[in-house]
């Protein structure tokens, strides 16, 4: 896949970067965070694309860890109906989209901090568990999440489900 991407994996109240493709990929020139950037774990396409498909019991004790949080990124734990909302979207959609409030700073609101990118994401799993996110991440004015989600998504899906082959096949 050409397009920026990032694989992430959750560090307890939020996700982190562990590999980027940002240096191959063809718009090299969009800046992806580096490795260890703290991405925010409902306001992104990567966060809510892990929230949505992990374990009940693992998605209960991330979101009573953002609801205790101070941060203002994690203002959203506060607001159950509007969490129990996205993430049901999102599992109905397949992927995670950012909020529209969103624009890659972790505790700042896209007026205040805006990276000029749009992502989708998808979980990578292992088994039954959920133990990274892979996203695809563009320039908002080059195409919309709609036109990405369909001429790209099913190439990041098909990226996701090779990652999660290559886990297992790792474990045995």
């Amino acid at each position: 896949m050409n397009w920026p991407s990032i694989l992430a994996v959750p560090r307890l109240d939020h996700m982190a970067v562990i590999e980027t493709n940002s240096p191959r990929a063809y718009f090299s020139h969009i800046p992806l965070g580096p490795i260890g950037f703290r991405v925010n774990m409902l306001r992104s396409a990567t966060g809510r694309a892990y929230l949505a498909f992990c374990s009940q019991a693992e998605r209960e004790a991330v979101l009573q860890r953002l609801r205790s949080s101070n941060e203002p990124g994690n203002y959203l734990a506060r607001s159950p109906e509007a969490v129990d909302t996205l993430l049901e979207e999102t599992r109905t959609m397949g992927y995670g989209v950012r909020a529209d409030d969103f624009g890659g700073h972790y505790n700042q609101t896209r007026r205040q901090s805006n990276d000029g990118r749009d992502s989708i994401a998808v979980p990578i799993w292992a088994g039954d568990e959920v133990v990274a996110v892979v996203n695809l991440t563009w320039m908002h004015k080059v195409a919309s999440v709609d036109q990405i989600v369909k001429n790209h998504l099913a190439e990041l899906s098909k990226a996701a489900r090779e990652i999660s082959v290559r886990l297992l096949a790792h474990d045995q």
